[in-house]
This record gives C-alpha cells, sequence and structure tokens, in this order.
C-alpha cells in the first residue's frame, strides 16, 4: 500500500482490493483502459526464508533454502491455478506475484535462474517492490495517456460542433447585413 500511495494510485479509482474473480478474490486488482485490469496476489511463502537466514549449520541452510524454493514455486503454481485470468471478464494475460523484499528476489534470481521463466511460463509476473513501482508507473501513465487521447478526441469534437455553429452564426449575420443593406 505504501508504494501504491506514493505511486498516487487510489483506491476505487485505480484499484480494488479483494474485488470477486471469478471463484476467487485477488488482493489487489487495478484497473487499465478499456476496461481492463490485471490482478495481484500478495500472499508469499517466507517462513523457510526466515529459518534460512537464521539456521546455523550449512545442512540446515541448505535444508531450508531448498524448501524456501519450493514453496515460491508451489506459489507460483497455486497462482497460475486461480480465476485471476479471464480475458472474457477484462483482464490480462498475466498475472502480478507481490514479493515483499528486493534482497528476497535478488535472492530468488540468485539461486533459481529458471524461475522467471517458471512464472512466465505460468502467466505470472515476479514484482518486487521496485518492479512493482515500475509496472505500476506504467499503468498509471497508460491510463492517464488514454484519458487525455480521448479527452482531445471529445475536444476536436467539440472543436467541429463550434465550427459548424460559428458558420452558420456568419451565414444569417451575412443574411442580416444584405437586408439591411
Amino acid at each position: 500500500e505504501d508504494i501504491l500511495n506514493f505511486i498516487g494510485l487510489v483506491e476505487g479509482k485505480n484499484y480494488t482490493k479483494q474485488s470477486q474473480e471469478g471463484t476467487d478474490r485477488p488482493d489487489y486488482t487495478f484497473y487499465l483502459p478499456q476496461k481492463k485490469h490485471v490482478n495481484m496476489d500478495v500472499k508469499f511463502p517466507l517462513s523457510h526464508y526466515e529459518l534460512y537466514i537464521s539456521a546455523v549449520s550449512d545442512t540446515e541452510k541448505n535444508s531450508e533454502k531448498k524448501q524456501f524454493m519450493i514453496d515460491v514455486r508451489n506459489q507460483v503454481k497455486e497462482i497460475a491455478k486461480r480465476s485471476y485470468i479471464n480475458p472474457e471478464g477484462g483482464t490480462v494475460d498475466y498475472v502480478l506475484m507481490f514479493i515483499p523484499n528486493e534482497s528476497i528476489y535478488t535472492f530468488l534470481n540468485q539461486e533459481d535462474n529458471e524461475l522467471i521463466d517458471f512464472s512466465l511460463e505460468n502467466k505470472i509476473i515476479l514484482c518486487s517492490p521496485i518492479t512493482l513501482y515500475a509496472v505500476l508507473s506504467l499503468i498509471r501513465q497508460a491510463v492517464s495517456s488514454f484519458a487525455m487521447e480521448r479527452r482531445a478526441g471529445d475536444m476536436q469534437n467539440l472543436i467541429g460542433l463550434f465550427s459548424k455553429q460559428w458558420q452558420m452564426f456568419v451565414s444569417k449575420m451575412d443574411g442580416l447585413g444584405d437586408t439591411l443593406g
């Protein structure tokens, strides 16, 4: 929520929390132009990572690291099974999975160089706080650009109507001038 507030996203206008998507409830739903949206899941398995950090022996560290990596892949699989992707319902083809810490995100990429590919195969985009900031900034910019483009189109239509009305006014004034003459 700190990232959302920092970017200037407003709940109810730019996103909702825990909205229904099919049979599931994503943690966040972000609105895109043309009635599209993207869902994000923020649940993340940290218990084995914390045990890995606090482990003393190498055996224990290796065991906890292995289990943590399994937990992360299982979380990706779990998210992929949910109804967060529903193009008929207006979603995009991917779901965001929030990883709550940059160092954890870096750790995952260093320890499992196939995790990002695995996630993308499951239509999941892994987002650290920094990458989430970048993704949400792009979303916000796309929404703003789309709204500006639409307003510009509306303005062109209004100027066209004004031009027609002005021509009619000029024509009437010319007629009045002829009558007075």
